[in-house]
This record gives C-alpha cells, structure tokens and sequence, in this order.
C-alpha cells in the first residue's frame, strides 16, 4: 500500500468517528479503519475505491485550506501589529472565518459520503464496530 492511501485510510479513522484509536496512534499502535474491516462488512472492491478517493479529495482539501488559515491568520496577525483600518481587519477576520467554515463542511460532507457508500446494513455493523472498539479502550486520562 503506499504512503497516499496508508494516510487517507488514517483520516477515515477521524473521518467516521473513532477519536479515540487516533490515541493509540500517537502511542504506536496501528490503527485499524473502515478499509481493515473489509472482510466484515463484506464491501465490495468499488466502495474501497469510492471511499478512498473521497478521502484522498477530503485530505487534499484540508491540506489547502490549511495552508489558508495560515496565511489569514498571520496577515491577520500583522494587521493588528500595523493597527490596520478596522475594515481590512474585519475583512481578513471573515476570510479565516470562511475558511474555518469549510474546513468543517467539508469533513461533514466526506462523512455522509462515505457513509452513504456503505449499506444500511454495513452501516449498521461498522457502527457496532466502532461501539465495541471504544469499550475495549481504556478512559482517556
């Protein structure tokens, strides 16, 4: 598997709620994601495929609007320093809000996509998965 579809299968782990296996991530577990529980839910090789580019368009999305929050911020950031006139601040402070906006609308969008690849059924058992993960987690502290 190369690294692309290694990374894209990691954010479907945040993409389809299981924060709490990005834990184990960080204390070097593997996590396991939709994709792992191929066999289970007996998806068929075009929702992999489905799935996977609605991920990989998910992540090229957030790596961009990323890169924009940043920039906003810091010419928000230097525009308080200059004491800017108040309607460039509040121009450059709905930029960042816009941004922020579609950061969050585009992972809602993902997740219903993916979500509606899935049958009711596969839907269903993934959920019961993720159920069953989350009890065999420790609290976090």
């Amino acid at each position: 598997m190369n690294k692309i579809t290694l990374l894209v299968l990691t954010f479907l782990t945040l993409v389809v709620a299981q924060p709490t296996l990005a834990q184990d991530a960080v204390k070097g577990k593997k996590i396991k994601t939709l994709v792992d529980y191929k066999a289970e839910l007996s998806m068929t090789d075009a929702q992999i495929t489905e799935i996977t580019d609605a991920l990989k368009n998910y992540q090229a999305t957030v790596v961009a609007q990323k890169k924009l929050l940043t920039q906003y911020n810091t010419e928000y950031t230097q525009l308080l320093k200059d004491r800017a006139p108040l309607d460039e601040i509040k121009q450059k402070l709905r930029q960042v809000s816009d941004v922020s906006f579609n950061l969050r609308y585009v992972d809602v969008l993902t997740s219903r996509k993916v979500e509606d690849t899935l049958s009711t059924e596969q839907l269903t058992k993934w959920r019961s998965i993720q159920a069953k993960v989350r009890e065999s987690k420790p609290a976090a502290k």
